[in-house]
């Protein structure tokens, strides 16, 4: 097929289709398109013979040695996209880290890491490429040697030296393979440490990031990170912060300044902060005081974190009960919902606010109404004031609205005799959404609800699909084996 009689778009467009369909057939075509003048067609068809796999194989090992470097760097690609099984590659792509290009040679290493531990043979020769410092290649040889793990542990003192390079990128690969490799090398955490004392903040910053992806194996570093919670530079008190909160519980000795981070001019640190108090268990309720404060931080992200973070204390969090009924209106969705889930976990002290949320599903908005309801599903059995208004809130006009209402009717439990009959009414209702509504209500009753079951067997027929598995699926919460 002459391809190049069509437009770059045409030949990039046969290429993904071939490669949908896997045709492998196409892979001689295919082969020569790794060839084209345009890089979306060569891209396209590196992709295409990636996703043919295994048949394309040796047909992409015998372009490793084209002529033409566009080839040999689009084989290299599909071979990473083939990825483990293509592990009789491994040689080759080997061969081309000393290739003249650094286009293939940065191909070739990124299809290296697809392999993983396959490639540990590779591992002389990456770093070879890393120590070169070569911008288009050297990141891709430590995020390789992070991705081939323990086997690469010979790497460990080069990587080291790459946390002082001037390319961040560089930098945040090296400490992320060290965090990978490091727990096969903890003879070298003491080198790391050393580097948190070093002049330069960005030296300081990248031994925190390896420490903590070494993890809970890097505890003797503890000590060291919390003295850099009050570092003078940003990255380095958040990198240190976050790296406590990676190491775990082993970190439990820094909660007094993780409790002051809580406190820093920065909402990274701050957020960080709050993050890794909420891996410290139990311990952490010391810092709830603080973490009430946070929950209303002027950045959503650390109002969040410091929500989540009270919430898993939970009843040990009872006091900042007040704060989760404040959040259910915060901007954020995400804000909003953590202080729902904040409200279900601090038990008694919940049941305080449960008229402000009576008062909440009558709100104007619909997100206000559904935001009310799901946090007395949260409460659940304390919540039993708020059915009356709960079953009012089934007929409302918005579908989350109504949903919301019959989760935390099931949740809350009440005694169906006295509501049955306006849920059967319901079921027998004109409106798909207040027929699958009630039929949910009844499947969260369970099977107090049995006598709901002759009403359910006639909808199991209904002419709405949504309300039939609404049907089908509380016919066995009421009775399990039917």
């Amino acid at each position: 097929m002459k391809v190049k009689l069509f437009s770059p778009n045409v030949r990039a467009l046969a290429a993904n289709k071939l490669g949908v369909a896997g045709a492998v057939r196409a892979i001689a075509a295919l082969s020569e398109a790794l060839a084209d003048d345009d890089a979306q067609v060569r891209a396209r068809a590196s992709a295409a013979l990636g996703e043919i796999g295994i048949p394309a194989v040796r047909t992409l090992i015998r372009c490793l040695s084209n002529l033409n470097a566009h080839v040999r760097e689009a084989s290299a690609q599909a071979l990473g996209y083939i990825g483990p099984i293509a592990e009789e590659a491994i040689p080759p792509l080997i061969h081309r880290l000393s290739d003249k290009s650094p286009a293939v040679r940065a191909a070739a290493t990124r299809a290296l890491g697809a392999m993983g531990n396959l490639a540990h043979d590779a591992v002389p020769a990456l770093i070879v490429q890393l120590q070169k410092k070569e911008r288009q290649v050297s990141q891709h040889a430590a995020a390789t040697l992070g991705q081939i793990g323990l086997d690469a542990s010979t790497a460990f003192l080069p990587l080291i030296d790459c946390l002082s390079d001037s390319d961040r990128d560089l930098r945040d690969a090296a400490a992320r393979a060290l965090g990978r490799i490091g727990t096969a090398s903890k003879e070298f955490i003491p080198l790391l440490i050393q580097r948190l004392f070093h002049e330069e903040s960005n030296v300081r910053e990248a031994a925190a990031v390896a420490l903590g992806k070494i993890g809970p194996a890097a505890s003797d570093a503890v000590f060291a990170l919390n003295q850099h919670l009050s570092d003078p530079i940003r990255a380095v008190r958040e990198a240190a912060t976050t790296a406590l909160g990676e190491i775990g519980t082993a970190s439990l000795a820094s909660l007094p300044e993780l409790i002051r981070r809580l406190q820093d001019k920065d909402w990274a640190v701050r957020h960080a902060a709050a993050q890794t108090l909420g891996v410290l268990g139990p311990a952490a309720a010391r810092a709830v005081p603080q973490l009430t404060v946070a929950a209303n931080d002027v950045s959503g992200k650390v109002r969040l974190a410091a929500i989540e973070t009270l919430s898993n204390l939970g009843l040990q969090a009872g006091i900042a009960a007040p704060v989760f009924f404040e959040r259910l209106g915060d901007k954020y969705i995400s804000v909003q919902y953590a202080a729902v889930k904040a409200l279900g976990k601090i038990g008694p002290s919940a049941k305080h606010w449960i008229p402000g949320l009576i008062q909440l599903l009558s709100a104007a908005e619909p997100t206000a109404r559904a935001i009310a309801a799901n946090a007395l599903a949260e409460i659940g059995s304390l919540a039993t004031d708020a059915i009356p208004a709960l079953f009012e809130r089934l007929n409302d006009e918005h579908g989350t609205v109504s949903e919301a209402a019959a989760k935390a009717i099931g949740r809350i439990g009440f005694s169906p005799k006295r509501y049955l009959p306006e849920i059967l009414d319901k079921l027998n209702s004109g409106r798909p959404p207040d027929r699958q509504c009630a039929a949910r209500v009844l499947g969260d009753i369970g099977p107090a609800a049995s006598e709901a079951v002759p009403v359910l067997l006639l909808h199991l027929t209904d002419k709405d699909k949504s309300v039939r598995e609404a049907v089908e699926t509380a016919l066995a919460q009421i009775r399990p084996k039917w």
